[in-house]
């Protein structure tokens, strides 16, 4: 169990969120195999600029995979040892609805809290594919996705899905293009097919729900379109039926080439997304739901799809500078917020703070930072990572913990060798 203490700092890290340039994207490869073959799924880290000292996921493995078991029963995974994260740990839970497993893994080091190099490995998984799989593309779902600094605060960050192709190498591939704007700002996201000879094709674009898809006319539809002359489409939002502002969670695109084949290396739909002026900056991740497609005579063909990300950027108020031209005074902010462990953050001018308490810029404002658990600390406030909700659980809050209680620890140490 963590110290009170440490448990009241990484409380109020659910509080903040962080206006950062780019977040931080674990990013699962996508592989081939054959019915009744054991595949290896190998998880990158891209840190977007960001120092990472640790990183945690969860992956959806659904049937006709499996998580591959050792003889004691965990997972068969291991830690990338090039990035010398000996801490890292893996378990297995069944996922909430339908034949689904969640793996989840801890990526990070008690004994060091150097950064993972940019691209590297984190870790790698064996995952059973049944012996009567049917051929096809199947997704490795990536959430829950969170990553810590060498300080142990929390970072923003998502993940980006990843698949396992049953019946062979896929004779085509799709990707969804990364795009950034502001919040409440609209984007055009596009889609290209990247190799193979197809004349129909159908992707669906898998987006968080507080990252809604513009609808456009009486109808609601989608705010998709053709990039070119040369293709038709049509799009639907999913599931059907869905509030397009409210719990719609896709948009599927079925396209068909005028000539025998769809074009290479061109956009061909671009769908505009509008993130709320209420959300958390950061990356949300833009997953392949699904694809597949056909060729000239009509035979299936088996799709990857690379997903993308979405990355929506703080547009916080600037300050104003006082008449004085001694300082400047920020927009001030009157709400306040409650967290588990009756840990409470103030919204409020650095200036109105009491004495010796800490103050926290954040995309929202300045925030006081008030712990009831003992007085106040200089360790500021954890940003919370991960764009899949509002805050993140408990559990996800470990990490930052674990990590910034080694930080304490080596921080002790090198005061008793001085």
């Amino acid at each position: 169990m963590l110290p009170r203490r440490a448990l009241a700092i990484v409380t109020i890290g659910a509080l903040c969120w962080a206006g950062a340039a780019r977040a931080v994207v674990v990013r699962m490869a996508e592989v081939a195999g054959q019915a009744g073959d054991v595949v290896e799924i190998v998880a990158a880290l891209e840190a977007g600029g960001a120092s990472v000292a640790g990183t945690q996921n969860d992956l959806e493995v659904r049937a006709p995979l499996s998580v591959a078991r050792r003889a004691n029963g965990r997972p068969d995974c291991d830690a990338e040892p090039s990035i010398d994260k000996q801490g890292t740990a893996f378990s297995v839970a069944a996922c909430d609805l339908g034949a689904c497993e969640r793996l989840r893994a801890l990526v990070l080091a008690l004994d060091n809290l150097d950064p993972i190099p940019d691209g590297a490995v984190l870790y790698r998984c064996r995952v059973e594919i049944d012996a009567a799989a049917e051929s096809g593309v199947y997704p490795l779902a990536v959430i829950n996705v969170g990553a810590s600094d060498p300080q142990g605060n929390a970072l923003p960050a998502t993940g980006i899905a990843g698949s396992v192709s049953v019946g062979g190498p896929p004779a085509a591939r799709v990707e969804i293009a990364d795009a950034a704007t502001q919040r409440g700002e609209p984007v055009d996201v596009g889609v290209r097919l990247r190799a193979g000879q197809l004349q129909t094709l159908t992707v669906e674009i898998v987006y968080a729900r507080d990252t809604p898809l513009l609808s456009s006319g009486a109808e609601a539809r989608p705010s998709c379109a053709v990039a070119t002359a040369e293709v038709d489409a049509a799009f639907l939002y999913l599931p059907q039926g869905c509030d397009p502002d409210a719990d719609c969670t896709a948009v599927r695109a079925a396209l068909s080439a005028d000539s025998t084949a769809l074009p290479i290396d061109v956009p061909l739909f671009t769908c505009r997304f509008r993130p709320v002026p209420v959300i958390p900056a950061g990356a949300y991740a833009l997953d392949c739901g699904a694809a597949f497609g056909a060729d000239a005579g009509g035979h299936a063909a088996l799709v990857s799809c690379g997903g993308g990300t979405l990355q929506v950027l703080s547009n916080e108020p600037t300050a104003t500078p006082m008449p004085t031209g001694g300082s400047t005074t920020p927009t001030r902010f009157t709400p306040t917020a409650t967290a588990a462990l009756q840990a409470t953050a103030t919204l409020d001018p650095c200036g109105a703070c009491p004495p010796g308490t800490p103050c926290q810029i954040t995309s929202s404002g300045p925030v006081c930072i008030i712990l009831p658990v003992g007085g106040t600390d200089d360790d500021g406030c954890a940003v919370s990572g991960g764009a899949d909700a509002a805050g993140p659980p408990l559990t996800m809050l470990l990490l930052p913990a674990a990590l910034w209680l080694a930080a304490r620890a080596r921080s002790g140490r090198r005061r008793s060798r001085s």
